[in-house]
């Protein structure tokens, strides 16, 4: 009884809640707004449709090993053609199972046909005009006489398969792409905003306007042509043979290449995308450093390296395999995956040699991929993200929002590609982690609550006080420390840089360490210079030049002070080159050669003994990373002067100097002498790095 009685009593408010939310649904989605979120949030589950599968192309072909029998094995798996294969000043081109050779000498240039199967050049010869050039193409050579103005596509046993000559061209300087199986070609001047397309079998011929003017080949694949506009900034993609022209997505991370984007400049990351296909994408680690893309064929990527040799990826069966980038004393010039499963290898240049890479039989690693599709890649980048912020409590703001930042010296371009924003995020991810644990947290020094990192497209200075160079910076903006990294034309410096913008925030703990102990750690670093030397305290020189004194540094040779021109703009800049130095020590494993003076290794320790002093978290910590070469590090082997604040020697000065950055020195940390000398006129602390 009881029971209905209370089921009466709710029985209106129940209606009314049902009603309520059965409206709610109705409502169109404008009359609906959300607080934005001061968190992150979670990646979305992984989609099943979505999956990408593995690796589509058919792997390359187990060789035939019978042919090597014939060939000298010079070290495991590699072997050299016998001498008589060796030709001056020329090129060389695979094509099933010949190798295709131009050699330019007086009066023109001469292909021949190498034959692997029987080790030796076969009679026939084709001549062309001397400033022929040549291009690979499946099974077969294109070539480009400029003196004739032809193009001709041959095989490797040098039989002509297409040509079509076109007078007007002769003398011309053309950007033009043949399609694969040689049966057409396209090209166009750098003056225009039209692309020719031909069939090269009966000459017909077609063409292709560009909306815009300026342009250049960014990559070649399956019958199409990726152009970029530097009018435009759009790129749009030529199919060679019906000349149509489709406006495409632009791509920071595209490396020249067939078949693939190859992102050859995300060191640690790199990644290759399959073209044509909108769902396609693998990621995988690797330490290919300076990596760059030398050929592609069925599944088979072959990189090369300023450093480290050249490296084949069986993304078929994702096996990676290395070789060293010299023989013979000669480094390696030209290199080709063969349809035929081997490598082909030209050393030198003037003299030089052929050899065939069995790379199967050299031995190979796993290639730890992941084969990813655009949303995935775009879910594991949001992932890592979540974990910085997890792991340092670092906020990372990136695409749209990574050219949020606020600042009256400069604006940015935007980066929206996940291929440049993940391996950036894992480029971060290993530098924070080379800083003991809670050292990063300990830099947010006085009013400052948080770092917030930006990663952006190129910097460009809107003040008269900015560098045009600048490729990171870093400044105060209320309680929270930003920093800005250029992503885009600087990917290959941004551990190096963001160890150097690092370095300006540890400076913040460093200042307030000083006024807590009294002592003048950031005093005593103005006097680690030449006698009756000081700090030019600007960006520019008295013209208005970015640096350029090289004096005291090692390219001035002797007992030299200071890494380079830069250093000698401010002593933070001094301190963030030395460290940035100290760091690409570490990875190098050795001291490096800026460092590589008595004054410049005095210097290092200093700064080691002032951080081990400033930081609770490396005061007693091993060896640091950046510490590794300097031996240990003992915190009283330096002298301090006492703390001189930034107001006694304002009024002891002549006056601030106006330099080229403005800086705003935060109350909790007073400046030094020397370092009052700065225009204190702006409202943002303001510390740039140069390019390289």
């Amino acid at each position: 009884m009881d029971m209905k009685r209370h089921i009466k009593a709710y029985l209106p408010l129940l209606l009314m809640l049902i009603l309520l939310i059965s409206l709610s649904s109705c409502l169109p989605q404008s009359d609906v707004s959300y607080e934005p979120s001061d968190t992150i949030s979670e990646p979305a589950e992984e989609s099943d449709t979505e999956k990408a599968p593995e690796w589509e192309d058919t792997a390359l072909p187990e060789p035939d090993r019978s042919v090597l029998s014939k060939y000298e094995e010079i070290f495991n798996g590699v072997y050299r053609l016998p001498a008589d294969s060796s030709y001056t000043s020329g090129a060389v081109f695979v094509c099933g199972g010949c190798a295709v050779t131009l050699t330019y000498g007086d009066g023109g240039c001469v292909a021949r046909s190498y034959l692997l199967s029987e080790g030796a050049f076969s009679e026939k010869t084709v001549s062309f005009g001397e400033n022929a050039i040549g291009s690979q193409l499946d099974n077969a050579v294109g070539i480009y006489d400029t003196d004739s103005g032809s193009f001709t596509v041959i095989d490797g046993m040098l039989n002509e398969l297409y040509s079509y000559r076109d007078a007007s061209l002769a003398g011309e300087a053309l950007v033009y792409v043949f399609t694969a199986d040689g049966e057409h070609v396209a090209y166009f001047r750098f003056d225009e905003n039209s692309i020719k397309t031909v069939r090269l079998s009966d000459g017909s011929s077609k063409t292709a306007e560009i909306p815009a003017g300026s342009l250049y080949l960014r990559a070649e694949w399956d019958g199409k042509m990726l152009i970029g506009s530097s009018e435009s900034g759009c790129d749009y993609t030529v199919d060679i043979a019906t000349a149509e022209v489709t406006e495409t997505e632009p791509r920071s991370d595209i490396a020249y290449s067939k078949s693939v984007y190859v992102s050859s400049s995300t060191y640690p990351m790199m990644s290759v995308d399959k073209l044509g296909t909108d769902l396609r994408a693998i990621m995988f680690a690797t330490d290919l450093k300076d990596g760059y893309f030398r050929d592609y064929r069925s599944g088979t990527l072959l990189m090369g390296s300023t450093f480290e040799g050249i490296r084949v990826y069986d993304l078929c069966n994702e096996i990676g395999y290395s070789l060293c980038d010299y023989f013979d004393d000669k480094p390696i010039y030209d290199a080709y995956v063969s349809d035929t499963g081997f490598v082909l290898i030209r050393s030198g240049y003037e003299e030089t040699s052929m050899y065939l890479w069995d790379f199967r039989a050299s031995g190979g690693t796993g290639l730890n991929a992941e084969f990813l599709t655009p949303g995935e890649l775009e879910q594991k980048t949001e992932a890592l993200r979540q974990e910085l912020f997890d792991s340092f409590g670092i906020e990372v703001f990136y695409g749209t929002e990574g050219n949020d930042f606020v600042s009256d010296e400069y604006l940015s371009k935007t980066v929206t590609d996940f291929h440049s924003i993940y391996p950036a995020l894992q480029t971060i991810k290993d530098t924070l982690s080379l800083y003991p644990d809670g050292m990063i947290e300990e830099m947010c020094a006085g009013s400052v609550k948080s770092i917030d990192i930006y990663l952006s497209g190129g910097l460009y200075s809107i003040s008269e006080s900015g560098i045009n160079s600048a490729a990171a910076l870093t400044y105060t903006y209320g309680d929270t420390r930003v920093l800005v990294a250029d992503i885009d034309g600087n990917f290959d410096l941004l551990r190096q840089n963001m160890v150097h913008e690092l370095m300006h925030i540890a400076d913040d703990r460093i200042s307030e360490k000083e006024t807590e102990d009294g002592t003048g750690y950031l005093s005593g670093w103005t006097e680690l210079v030449p006698p009756g030397w000081d700090y030019y305290y600007s960006y520019h020189d008295e013209y208005g030049n970015e640096m350029n004194d090289y004096s005291y540094t090692s390219s001035d040779g002797g007992n030299f002070w200071f890494v380079d021109a830069y250093s000698k703009s401010f002593p933070t800049e001094d301190r963030a080159r030395i460290m940035e130095n100290l760091v690409i020590s570490y990875d190098e494993g050795g001291l490096n050669y800026a460092l590589d003076s008595d004054n410049m290794r005095m210097k290092a320790r200093y700064l080691c003994v002032i951080i081990r002093i400033a930081f609770d978290s490396a005061r007693n910590a091993d060896t640091l990373p950046w510490e590794e070469y300097l031996g240990e590090i003992d915190t009283g082997e330096f002298d301090f002067p006492d703390y001189e604040s930034a107001e006694q020697h304002i009024s002891e000065s002549d006056g601030a100097g106006y330099g080229a950055a403005a800086f705003y020195l935060p109350s909790f940390a007073p400046v030094t002498a020397r370092f009052a000398q700065i225009c204190l006129t702006k409202h943002t602390l303001l510390c740039i790095i140069l390019m390289g």
